[in-house]
């Protein structure tokens, strides 16, 4: 890292601890593990996005041959279920992949923050 980058970021990572009454490696330390939870939880809905996918593809499927056997009544709720469910999908994988590299690299995500606080 530029010397003078990491200059910066411990001016402004102590600036924050003092406005916090702790210390900058304590903060530091505390943003590296919320980078933990937070990539755990990208995991999490990148998992749940792919169950939706697989929801979304059996509504639609169902829906296909309730339609095809001319039982409309359910045809159309299954059809709506099956396009909501590839929407949470879309949403959820996107999600989970932004967040899960922060599982891998923690150190990343604390200092996306520590910078985000002061522009």
């Amino acid at each position: 890292m530029n010397e003078k980058l990491s200059e910066e970021l411990l001016a402004r990572l102590d600036l924050l601890a003092a406005k916090l009454n702790t210390t900058g490696e304590h903060l530091w330390e505390v943003l590296t593990r919320q980078g933990y939870i937070v990539g755990a939880y990208g995991l999490f809905t990148l998992v749940a996005g792919l169950l939706m996918v697989v929801a979304a593809c059996y509504c639609w499927n169902k829906a296909y041959k309730l339609d095809k056997d001319n039982d409309y009544d359910w045809a159309g709720g299954l059809g709506f279920l099956g396009v909501l469910s590839g929407i949470l999908a879309i949403v959820g994988i996107v999600n989970g992949l932004v967040q899960t590299r922060f599982l891998f690299n923690p150190e990343y995500y604390a200092l996306t923050k520590v910078l985000g606080l002061f522009q």
